[in-house]
């Protein structure tokens, strides 16, 4: 199995979730919305550092670079936002705040998936090799704790 076809299925898992937090967050406490993000968290964050890992260094050279920051300073990368993102989200002491953090954690993260699916999961099949991508989907494997034969 590709890396690239896994890392898809994580984000078909994951969008029902996503609604379903996108969809309660208007009704909920505080603390209620912490638990949403910290659910959310770890997701995205073992998501995002599984892709830092295994797919992007191949394809780090083809990889567009993100937006520079008004200065000029290189700016985050989408997987940096998100985390930013979730901390705002996790930290944040005003109920409002807290949802608005929350609310655009799901729309970076809906943009993010996909960019991934439509340009960067193609640079990675079209830049790697048919056997290191099975050997990259068998480390993913190993990661998820999944069997694949």
């Amino acid at each position: 199995m590709r890396l690239t076809d896994a890392l898809k299925g994580e984000h078909g898992a994951m969008n029902p979730l996503l609604a379903f937090v996108e969809e309660r967050s208007s009704g909920c406490t505080l603390p209620e919305l912490r638990v949403m993000a910290a659910c959310l968290e770890s997701i995205l964050i073992s998501h995002a550092d599984l892709e830092d890992a295994v797919l992007r260094p191949p394809i780090e050279e083809h990889l567009p670079l993100p937006p520079p920051n008004p200065d000029g300073t290189p700016g985050p990368n989408d997987h940096q936002v998100i985390r930013r993102l979730l901390t705002g989200a996790l930290e944040a002491t005003d109920l409002q705040e807290a949802r608005q953090f929350l609310l655009r954690t799901i729309e970076v993260t809906h943009k993010h998936f996909e960019k991934e699916e439509t340009k960067i999961f193609a640079i990675s099949e079209r830049e790697v090799s048919g056997q290191a991508q099975e050997e990259q989907g068998a480390e993913w494997a190993r990661r998820r704790g999944v069997q694949l034969k």
